[in-house]
Formats: C-alpha cells, sequence, structure tokens
C-alpha cells in the first residue's frame, strides 16, 4: 500500500511538471513609486477669502505649505516636512496684528420692540428709520407690545 502512495505521489509531479513545472517563486511587493505634485489657490475678492497650498512628495518624503487669512485679518503660514525618521515637522508663521472688524458707525434712531412687556417692556429685534438699531434689539419698551425703543443703536 505504501507504494501504491509513493506511485500516485510521483505520478502527481510528473503530471504538473508536464503541464507547467512545479517552480518556486519569491513573491515581490510591486508598488508605484511614491511621487506627487499639487498646488491651488483662491483670492475672491468679494468674499475676502484668500488661501493657497502646495505639496511635493518623492518616495517617503513629502514637504508643503499653505496660507490662509484668519478672520482677525492675519496671515498664517505653515510651512511642514514629513520624512520617515524626522516624522512631521511644522513652522507656524503669522505675519500682522489682530484686529476685529470696525463698527461702521453709531446711529441714532427710534427701533421698533416688538414684544414688549408692560411698561418699559423690553423689544426684541427691531427696525430703526432706515436702519437696525441696537435700541430696537434691545431698547427700552414705552408701553405694552410694540413699544417704541430709545435710544442709540449701532448701525451697520
Amino acid at each position: 500500500m505504501h507504494s501504491a502512495t509513493v506511485f500516485f505521489a510521483l505520478a502527481a509531479c510528473v503530471a504538473a511538471s508536464s503541464a507547467g513545472g512545479i517552480g518556486v517563486g519569491i513573491a515581490k511587493d510591486i508598488y508605484a513609486y511614491p511621487a506627487y505634485k499639487y498646488s491651488y489657490g483662491v483670492a475672491d475678492k468679494l468674499t475676502g477669502d484668500q488661501k493657497s497650498a502646495s505639496e511635493v512628495r518623492d518616495g517617503g518624503v513629502t514637504k508643503g505649505s499653505y496660507s490662509l487669512v484668519q478672520p482677525d485679518g492675519v496671515i498664517r503660514t505653515v510651512n511642514y516636512i514629513s520624512t520617515p525618521l524626522g516624522g512631521f515637522q511644522a513652522q507656524v508663521i503669522n505675519k500682522g496684528v489682530a484686529g476685529h472688524p470696525a463698527i461702521y458707525g453709531i446711529g441714532k434712531g427710534v427701533g421698533l420692540g416688538i414684544g414688549g412687556v408692560g411698561l418699559g417692556g423690553v423689544g426684541l429685534g427691531g427696525i430703526g428709520i432706515g436702519r437696525v438699531g441696537l435700541g430696537g434689539l434691545g431698547g427700552i419698551g414705552l408701553g405694552g407690545y410694540g413699544g417704541y425703543g430709545l435710544g442709540g443703536g449701532i448701525i451697520g
């Protein structure tokens, strides 16, 4: 019985070798070399949105930068590099002085309060004469419902 098993095993090897052979292959990991480059930018005069970015990769090393105008007007630029040994390293540069938008003006107006409560009620959102007035947004109501707000308001 043992000889029959050996015979069939040898017959299977001969059949396999005649069909293309028995080979021992070495697996090789095939991949594309990681290399790319991109950049883009936005400069919208209507909204004031300004930003840009660019990046380059060559093998295991990636370098790039991006820049944007922050809401306070400061321009932030970030330069970075990433390497297999050094990891990710970034340098952040802020240029300019932080500032908030100026108030366009202070106006005097009569605000129409909505939802005033009794005498001296508080108005909840009103419309000044020709402009939105602070007196309307939280002004002192002269009377009951829909009282008129007194005082100046911030206009926009």
